[in-house]
Order: structure tokens, then C-alpha cells, then sequence
């Protein structure tokens, strides 16, 4: 759904212009947040969107955002420790309820006793360590922080190619391993189409609603999807044997006995060698049966 029908459809059942409330699109977990400049229109629209029939028909759901707690802090330094975050806050808001701290991120998430405190700390500058750093508020419902105008717009990664062996692509199609492998990708976002041995890789639309997105998760995709992809790669070999026509047709019966179902077998006679693509563990016993090819 286009941010712009969203602000429309809030516009229409508000009856507001938009210099009235913010809205602020989560679009990794389909969310959208509103916020009313003017407390009483909170009710009026949640009352106001159980009836509309454009609402409902979208398949939208409205409810009252819980009060803040907790603050996210980024552009925090390299391990910073998380006593030194303790102190600061304990110092300029008020004793913290709970700290996490993700270092990876150069951020952190700060739970306070009561939601006064949050908007005291929002309203402030910060500086942790001679760093200057940004405070948002942070919903556990959401799982994310509302950034504003200063929300990062993430932008889905391109596909790529990888291309295997087309001995190992004709196994895993006899095999009818193209599917399982897929299905594989699937729990890393990604999307594969194994039509050919040329592989495309894609992001699947799930990569940018994962809960807490950063831009780790979205520029490290395609190096995670690769390494995942050519781990699963690596469970099949394939290697080549230079066999003569007449030879190949002299044994070709014996050899196959020998392979039976354990591998593929596809003989270029132009070039006289004959390639064996299957699991690495047959593969390599295969080769070292040798004695037959």
C-alpha cells in the first residue's frame, strides 16, 4: 500500500489536512504509525475507521499506540560499555529499567520506570563520550524506534548470478533436489530460480519486514545468500574423466552398473572426456573406483 493512499485514507476519515498529524510508514512489518497533533483526534479516528468502509476494505486495523518507555540511542562509539550508558541516562533522565546493547549496530535500546522520563530524554541533546548521539523513541510492540522525517528508506538489494556446474544442475534436476534447495534460500529471504545452471538469486519481499531492520541485514544480504547458497552447493562434485569414443563405448555398460543412480554421467565425445556429477561423498568414491573408467 503507497504511503500516498495511506495519507489519503487518513486525511478522509480524520478530516484533517496532513500539517495536522504525522505518519510514519514501517514498511518492513506493514505498520504505519499517526500521530494527531491534537490529542482528541486519536479517538475520533479510531472510532471514525471502525466504520469506514475504505478502511475495512483495505483490510487495515486501527488501535491506540502504547505510551513510550524505552528509548533507541545510535551513533553510539565501538563497544561502548554499557555502565557508561547507565550512568549517563541515570544522570540526565532518571534510573533505567533495562539496557541492550547491540554493538554491531553502534546502538542501544533504554527502558525507563515510567514514560515522563522518555520525554524528558527526547527532549534533550545528547553527548555520550564527547559523541554526539541520536535518541528516538522506541516501541516494543513495533519493535522499532519512530524515527520521523529521519526514518531510513530501505531499498530492496538486486538479483544476482551464480552459476553452477550443468552436470550438478542435471543431478540435482534428476534428483528433483531444485525444490528442497529452494526451499532452503527461502529462510534467508531469498529467492531462487534453478530453471537453468545460470542461477538468479533474489530478495524476497520478507527481507525488508524483518523486526528491528538495519542496513546490516540489507547490504550484507547478498553476501549472506551467496555464502548460504554455495554452502549447499558444496555437498555435490563433479569431475571429468578423457575417455576415447571407442573406449567409452566398450565400457559404457560396465560404468553404468558400477554408478547406477549415484551419479550423472554425460559424455562429450568431440572432446573425449566424460564428466560425473553427483553428492561429493559418491563423487569421490566414484573416482577413487576409477579403475572402471
Amino acid at each position: 500500500m503507497s504511503r500516498d493512499l495511506l495519507l489519503l485514507l487518513v486525511e478522509t476519515i480524520s478530516g484533517l489536512e496532513e500539517d495536522n498529524f504525522s505518519l510514519e510508514v514501517i514498511s518492513e512489518t506493514n505498520r504505519a504509525v499517526v500521530t494527531f497533533n491534537n490529542p482528541n483526534d486519536v479517538e475520533r479516528f479510531l472510532t471514525e475507521s471502525k466504520s469506514n468502509k475504505s478502511f475495512q476494505k483495505q483490510g487495515l486495523i486501527g488501535r491506540l499506540l502504547e505510551r513510550c518507555q524505552s528509548v533507541r540511542v545510535e551513533n553510539l562509539t565501538s563497544n561502548i560499555p554499557e555502565d557508561m550508558l547507565e550512568l549517563y541516562f541515570e544522570k540526565w533522565a532518571g534510573p533505567a529499567k533495562d539496557i541492550t546493547v547491540f554493538h554491531e549496530e553502534q546502538a542501544a535500546i533504554v527502558t525507563f520506570h515510567a514514560a515522563e522520563v522518555v520525554e524528558t530524554t527526547l527532549n534533550k541533546h545528547h553527548v555520550i563520550g564527547k559523541v554526539p548521539v541520536n535518541v528516538y523513541p522506541y516501541y516494543e510492540s513495533l519493535g522499532t524506534a519512530l524515527y520521523g522525517k529521519e526514518r531510513p528508506m530501505w531499498k530492496m538489494p538486486d538479483p544476482f548470478i551464480e552459476c553452477v556446474h550443468s552436470a550438478v544442475w542435471k543431478f540435482l534436476s534428476m534428483k528433483r533436489q531444485l525444490s528442497p534447495i529452494t526451499d532452503q534460500m527461502k529462510a534467508h529471504f531469498c529467492q531462487v530460480d534453478m530453471d537453468s545452471p545460470e542461477v538468479k538469486l533474489s530478495p524476497l519481499p520478507t527481507l525488508l519486514r524483518q523486526k528491528g531492520l538495519t542496513s546490516k541485514h540489507v547490504d550484507g544480504w547478498k553476501q549472506n545468500a551467496l555464502i548460504v547458497f554455495r554452502d549447499i552447493m558444496a555437498k555435490f562434485a563433479v569431475f571429468e574423466c578423457f575417455v576415447s569414443a571407442p573406449a567409452w563405448k566398450a565400457v559404457e555398460k560396465e560404468v553404468r552398473s558400477v554408478v547406477k543412480e549415484d551419479a550423472v554421467l554425460a559424455m562429450d565425445v568431440s572432446k573425449g572426456s566424460l564428466t560425473v556429477a553427483g553428492l561429493a561423498e559418491d563423487t569421490k568414491r566414484l573416482r577413487e573406483e576409477g579403475g572402471v573408467l
